[in-house]
């Protein structure tokens, strides 16, 4: 069976903050798949944070939060910014 779709994503408006041994990331994330085509057959996005801490030198991820926000008339899910 051949492959049907890859899944690629982009951060877009992030944000880094850091100092010497810690910091944070916050980004928009947008998650696709694309069909055997090449096109996008569906993509939804989510809020990203990490935290990171530097011990020994070398940068690790000792936190991650995704999320989507919740519109309040319905509560859904709102997977893509307006």
């Amino acid at each position: 069976m051949g492959r049907t779709s890859d899944a690629l994503f982009r951060l877009r408006g992030g944000r880094i903050d850091q100092t010497t041994g810690a910091g944070s990331i916050t980004a928009i994330v947008t998650y696709r798949a694309i069909g055997a085509t090449g096109k996008v057959i569906r993509a939804t996005q989510n809020r990203l944070s990490w935290f990171l801490v530097k011990p020994a030198g070398r940068w690790l991820i000792a936190h991650e939060h995704t999320s989507a926000p919740i519109r309040f008339d319905d509560q859904k899910a709102m997977l893509k910014r307006e």
